[in-house]
């Protein structure tokens, strides 16, 4: 696998197709999904589409199964060759599939159909992808300042106002952490740093999120009192890459507790879905069931990425009946 993904980053086509045809004769059974996906995406890089129409139908009959990667190269080869209804149409099955939803697909979809001027469907991405708990990355941002000039002011302000610049944040020198990517999916990366669109400031290099909750990892009162004296500007990106950071679990609870308090901030489902998925993740079952309850009291609707989640995570931690409880409820 590392040898193909060596060669279809240099784009030597052949050497990839040679290393994969040798590597199945060392196999009892198909290769792996991603092995489809090199070679299937390559095809379409070159414009071979009748040869990765073949590796396509070839990974189904093997009986390898798709996954979001697999459908992100096809959609992204319905926007390449301008078929437009048929990548929504895609996109729009997958749930029924059992096939997570990614950023990478939102990001492909809405810049296509923003160029295309169809902003009512760019409109019905967002609210999807607000539902999936999947926050935009400033590739995004052309689009979104696009819809706002169209006067979509009410889908897109919030969005705006998280990835622009707040005035009580001194912006100087740039971001540490170049990853955009919020969500733990098996799809490409997205570039967070194509700043070209717009001429912006970014946070002081030191504020890391990764390392920030390392060091609150024991969450003393001493840690708790420095980080209130830090004065930090809470937005719901930087919560959710903090709670995406912690080791524990239960850190992550006081924190996403605490935070709650915090002047000027409120939970919404980005940061509730991320929260929800880490604690089930490690089987923290009476917390979930908690956060579930004032998801329910509240009127907040939870993506069915993030309850398919909820239910594998017991389903690996042995927790049959809270997953059969989560099932049936929702």
């Amino acid at each position: 696998m590392d040898q193909m993904r060596w060669y279809a980053i240099s784009r030597e086509f052949n050497d990839v197709v040679r290393v994969w045809d040798e590597w199945r004769t060392t196999l009892r059974k198909h290769p792996c999904t991603e092995s489809y996906n090199i070679v299937m995406g390559l095809y379409v890089q070159v414009g071979k589409d009748s040869d990765a129409v073949r590796v396509f139908r070839r990974m189904i009959e093997e009986g390898a199964l798709p996954n979001c990667r697999t459908y992100t190269i096809i959609i992204e080869h319905l926007v390449r060759t301008r078929k437009l209804d048929s990548a929504i149409e895609l996109f729009h099955m997958l749930p029924h599939v059992r096939i997570k939803r990614t950023l990478k697909q939102y990001s492909v979809l809405v810049e296509a159909f923003t160029i295309a001027n169809q902003l009512d469907v760019v409109k019905v991405l967002l609210d999807q992808m607000r539902s999936d708990g999947i926050l935009p990355v400033r590739a995004m941002l052309w689009s979104l300042q696009q819809m706002q000039s169209a006067g979509y002011d009410a889908e897109t302000n919030e969005l705006l106002r998280d990835m622009l610049s707040d005035g009580r944040i001194k912006m100087i020198g740039y971001s540490m952490d170049s990853s955009e990517d919020d969500s733990d999916d098996e799809d490409e990366e997205i570039d967070g740093n194509n700043t070209n669109a717009v001429d912006q400031p970014h946070l002081k290099p030191w504020l890391d999120p990764a390392s920030l909750a390392n060091a609150l990892q024991n969450w003393g009162a001493e840690e708790v009192s420095a980080l209130e004296d830090a004065n930090l500007v809470w937005t719901t990106r930087l919560v959710c890459k903090m709670i995406r950071s912690f080791k524990s679990a239960e850190t992550a609870w006081q924190f996403f507790c605490w935070v709650s308090c915090q002047p000027g901030f409120i939970h919404d489902i980005y940061t509730i879905s991320r929260m929800i998925t880490k604690l089930a993740r490690q089987g923290c079952v009476d917390l979930v069931d908690q956060l579930l309850s004032k998801v329910e009291r509240e009127g907040i609707q939870l993506s069915f990425s993030t309850i398919r989640l909820i239910i594998d995570f017991y389903g690996i931690s042995r927790y049959g009946d809270p997953a059969l409880r989560v099932f049936k409820k929702h």
